[in-house]
């Protein structure tokens, strides 16, 4: 059974790698749309942070100057990406590879 499951994980986290390429192209309209809301969601967060499914790190611009972010993401290949946006965010974070349901 854990075979199984290594398998279905494996295909899993492999879509994610493939889908990182274009991942923020295909969620310019949604970041358009939803920015600024997120900026007033991600206000509230307070100490150190968690961010589930990080993804190419779109969400890190929206966290203020003084806020601790800890980024997980099943993609390497999606953290790369948001490793670059790290860098020119003004949040400090933290960005690793995790699967939220093995934390």
């Amino acid at each position: 059974m854990s075979s199984l499951k290594n398998s279905h994980q494996s295909r899993w986290w492999d879509k994610w790698d493939k889908a990182a390429g274009s991942f923020d192209l295909m969620n310019r309209g949604v970041e358009l749309r939803y920015g600024e809301v997120k900026r007033e969601w991600f206000s509230h967060s307070q100490g150190l942070t968690l961010l589930v499914a990080a993804g190419t790190g779109l969400d890190l611009q929206y966290f203020a100057a003084d806020r601790t972010i800890v980024g997980i993401d099943i993609s390497m290949k999606m953290l790369e990406k948001a490793k670059a946006k790290a860098v020119i965010s003004v949040c400090n974070s933290a960005l690793l590879r995790a699967d939220v349901q093995n934390l």
